[in-house]
């Protein structure tokens, strides 16, 4: 996940705001600014890498999967639009495997004016 200078320089109770919880949503645990004012994120750990790193380019991959990976990716992304927040860079290297092999989005930015 990333910090934008315009989401570094927000409140930490607007920040809190974008907190999701959802089983295919990395856990955003703490937000904050640092020393030299340098913002920091704290998310649940995701043991499996991420999709990116799981099937290399080019691979291919059952039906089962594919079906399988876009369920989990379509509730993540569907939940988060329900609570006014885009994702804006879906990516393999932005999910992420984590307990049980069950994909966890990452790097998300709240709606202006959600």
């Amino acid at each position: 996940m990333y910090l934008d200078m315009q989401a570094s320089t927000c409140g930490q109770n607007e920040a809190r705001s974008f907190r999701l919880r959802h089983p295919h949503i990395v856990q955003l645990l703490d937000f904050g600014i640092a020393n030299a004012d340098i913002p920091f994120l704290v998310m649940d750990y995701a043991p499996g890498g991420s999709l990116n790193q799981r099937h290399l380019h080019g691979e291919q991959l059952s039906l089962d999967n594919i079906v399988d990976y876009v369920k989990q990716i379509a509730s993540a992304l569907q939940y988060a639009h329900d609570q006014h927040v885009i994702h804006r860079d879906v990516k393999p290297e932005n999910m992420l495997f984590g307990k049980n092999n069950a994909i966890l989005m990452s790097g998300r930015t709240p709606l202006n004016g959600g």
